[in-house]
């Protein structure tokens, strides 16, 4: 078991369905930057000292960089899939050829 679940990090799904991160977790340059950039000069009680918006914004970025990873996950199974189910054509063609030829 990894000791750092709590770390989002880009090529790793969250290990639950929903997790909360504390900003400093996210080990996403886009989102550090962000998150540098978008301090406000009064605290309010939803975002605290993140202008209005931040949240969604860091939601939106981590939904989809966890779904370009499961989608990039998906097309390589596809592919590998593929490559077995050819090497498995394969192989009954030549199966059936061999009987054939007896």
């Amino acid at each position: 078991k990894r000791k750092d679940v709590y770390l989002f990090r880009k090529g790793r799904i969250p290990p639950y369905r929903q997790m909360f991160y504390q900003y400093c977790d996210i080990k996403v340059e886009a989102v550090q930057d962000m998150l540098s950039d978008s301090g406000s000069q009064s605290c309010s009680e939803k975002s605290g000292w993140y202008l209005a918006g931040t949240e969604e914004k860091l939601r939106n970025i981590l939904s989809e960089i966890i779904n370009q990873h499961i989608s990039h996950e998906r097309i390589k199974e596809l592919e590998e899939g593929g490559e077995e189910a050819q090497t498995e054509d394969t192989q009954n063609s030549m199966s059936e050829t061999e009987s054939d030829m007896e």
